[in-house]
């Protein structure tokens, strides 16, 4: 493995609060609310333990709903562990200085700990020793792995890759029993996304299926899917009723998005229908 595959990335930079805050200067309390509001509510769905399951198609926010968890995490002093395994860690930083506000940029940011993996082979070592990984940062109560099939999906067809990524997952879920952690799995989807005659929206959607069977492993399933009116989207929370007796199910929400990531839409704007001309 790689040299630079085996070091933990820290965010902090020298300057870096002082001008990401003369570029963007967003401070009020309301946008630290509104980007608290959706954690706060994922957050009472968990105990400690747990699986979070995150599925969507691209650009349905699952990476940034994911670091909403994790700046949260890290705002009540915890560390937080963020595989990322989709190689794009550049992007990946700039999301992290739009999202956190300039004033806490310094003290969120040391929190969150960057492991950067490129292969399936990786993703298998980093698993076998991600306990070790956990004790080295200390105090950690959050694991993000983004994403956890990307690697796989290059070789999915192959019956040893999909052998392991079940061990893995398993494994998983042991750690995060064990360890009284969170781990948010972010996944990616598979579908033919054709639509059929007389299709709509959502018997198209209801098609969309995770990639591997990482649903087996969840405790908690989440859904995002995005809506016709622009920068809002649907969130479908599953939960183990077993888990949680206080919550449905299955509840949806809807959500729109900003710079600091999702809030909950409590007004959503109705789907216009095209005016037909004839």
């Amino acid at each position: 493995m790689k040299e630079k595959e085996k070091e933990i990335v820290n965010l902090t930079t020298s300057n870096s609060s002082k001008a990401f805050q003369k570029r963007n200067g967003l401070s009020d309390a309301r946008g630290i609310c509104a980007q608290l509001e959706i954690p706060a509510l994922i957050f009472s769905y968990l105990n400690g333990g747990e699986i979070v399951h995150v599925y969507g198609e691209a650009g349905t926010g699952k990476t940034t709903l994911a670091l909403q968890l994790a700046i949260k995490t890290c705002a009540e002093k915890e560390n937080i562990l963020w595989i990322e395994a989709e190689g794009k860690y550049q992007a990946f930083l700039q999301q992290v200085k739009r999202m956190v506000l300039p004033e806490f940029f310094d003290e969120i940011t040391p929190r969150l700990l960057i492991w950067k993996i490129r292969s399936f082979t990786g993703l298998i070592y980093t698993t076998n020793r991600i306990d070790s990984l956990i004790d080295r940062a200390k105090n950690v109560k959050l694991v993000v792995i983004d994403s956890i099939t990307y690697l796989y999906r290059f070789e999915w067809e192959n019956y040893y890759t999909t052998q392991k990524i079940n061990e893995l997952l398993a494994q998983l879920s042991r750690i995060a029993l064990r360890k009284k952690i969170t781990i948010i799995l972010i996944n990616q989807v598979t579908a033919n996304v054709k639509r059929k005659k007389g299709e709509t929206e959502t018997t198209r959607s209801d098609r969309i299926k995770p990639v591997a069977k990482v649903s087996d492993y969840a405790d908690l399933t989440i859904v995002l899917e995005k809506q016709q009116v622009s920068q809002s989207f649907k969130m479908r929370i599953k939960s183990e009723a077993t888990k949680n007796e206080k919550h449905a199910r299955e509840k949806t929400f809807f959500l729109k998005m900003n710079r600091l990531g999702f809030s909950i839409d409590f007004k959503p704007k109705p789907l216009m229908k095209k005016e037909v001309v004839e």
